[in-house]
């Protein structure tokens, strides 16, 4: 007979897919149904069947199709197999029952992903993946509403000195070659914003201090600004720019874009973005009381301020806020739409002031008094 025709005998056969050293029966304990009293026994891995041994008495129990449930691997703690009939298996937790349990053909392990957790590594894994994840949340919620807070601590006077101090800063040559030169506007056309000006500034409760300033900013093109606290800043070509699109409604126009810009002030949107922009170190330091740390952002406040603008949902509230506004007052919302529109139509030159804002066909909704479904016309 030759080699190849040798019988292979049973003692010599390798178990399928048995691993090389894992044991292929466990000891334990069997619990009958409500009964605190368990007797001896095992389970057994016989041809990728699972077995349950009781004594010869009971004979071996195959267990497929007869679990209902298997308790999760955490290390230390011992393992339960409840059968349908009630009793339940209890075992040391070990490598040898999780390879026999995942090896075991009718039976799901539950607890293969709790033990993996309880690996070193991927422990490890886990604990950068949740930190990063809740780093994701803070950025997207908590920061917010923390810079927030603080911005509500700080008071209206030290808001309208940093203002005052960011505007100085830029008020004749700028970043990023910005030159702000002298205002060519009329003294009567000033003068006439100025009154509606003050009537908007007490409409929103804030101090009569907080100035309108006029400022020819070629390179801005047709825009307005608001400082933290103040003050607001027209360009002359924002100015120039309602006047030759309705000369017979420029002032209410323009007083629209005050209505606009007041909203921003009252509602402290310029300090509230210089927090989250700042990040935590200077958000933390004023919770603590530390004022003079905003007076080192003030460099970053001008920039926010002219190259960044707001973000979308400030100029949204600035919209609704202009609507209540120009209300109380007895103004018509209907000029400053129509600015707008104008601007929208002229984005890339005279239309900058509304490169950060909503899109027309919303901001014309809010404009008309008409605000999106889900919108709050009120302040803060």
């Amino acid at each position: 007979m030759s080699p190849r025709e040798q019988p292979v005998h049973d003692s010599d056969r390798v178990p399928d897919r048995v691993p090389v050293g894992v044991p292929d029966r466990v000891e334990g304990t069997l619990f009958a149904p409500g009964s605190s009293a368990g007797c001896p026994a095992s389970v057994v891995l016989r041809r990728g069947q699972l077995v349950l041994e009781a004594g010869p008495e009971a004979g071996p129990l195959p267990l497929a199709g007869q679990v209902l449930d298997i308790s999760p691997a955490v290390c230390g703690v011992p393992r339960r197999i409840e059968l349908a009939d009630g009793r339940v298996f209890v075992a040391p937790q070990s490598p040898a029952l999780s390879g026999m349990l995942r090896r075991a053909r009718g039976l799901r392990d539950r607890g293969r992903l709790i033990a993996g957790l309880e690996k070193p590594g991927v422990r490890r894994f886990s604990v950068l993946v949740l930190l990063f994840l809740a780093l994701l949340v803070s950025l997207r919620w908590a920061l917010p509403l923390v810079a927030d807070a603080a911005g509500t601590l700080v008071p209206r006077s030290v808001e309208r000195h940093l203002g005052q101090m960011a505007f100085r800063q830029i008020d004749g040559a700028g970043p990023a070659g910005l030159l702000l030169g002298p205002t060519s506007v009329p003294p009567e056309t000033r003068a006439a914003l100025q009154e509606r000006f003050v009537v908007l500034l007490k409409g929103a409760g804030l101090s009569q201090d907080t100035v309108l300033e006029f400022r020819s900013i070629p390179s801005a093109g047709a825009n307005a600004f608001a400082f933290p606290g103040g003050p607001v800043l027209l360009t002359d070509q924002l100015v120039q720019f309602a006047q030759d699109t309705d000369p017979h409604h420029a002032l209410d126009a323009l007083t629209g874009v005050l209505a606009h810009e007041v909203t921003h002030v009252s509602e402290r949107h310029g300090l509230r973005r210089l927090f989250r922009i700042s990040g935590a170190s200077v958000t933390f330091a004023v919770l603590m009381g530390d004022m003079g740390s905003l007076l080192d952002q003030v460099s970053v406040l001008a920039s926010l301020v002219l190259d960044r603008g707001y973000s979308r949902d400030f100029e949204r509230e600035a919209d609704r806020g202009a609507v209540l506004l120009l209300g109380a007052a007895g103004y018509d919302t209907e000029p400053l739409r129509r600015l707008t529109a104008a601007l929208g139509e002229a984005r890339g030159g005279a239309g900058r002031w509304i490169s950060t804002h909503p899109g027309f066909e919303e901001r014309g909704d809010i404009l008309s008094g008409q605000p999106m479904p889900g919108a709050r016309l009120s302040f803060e």
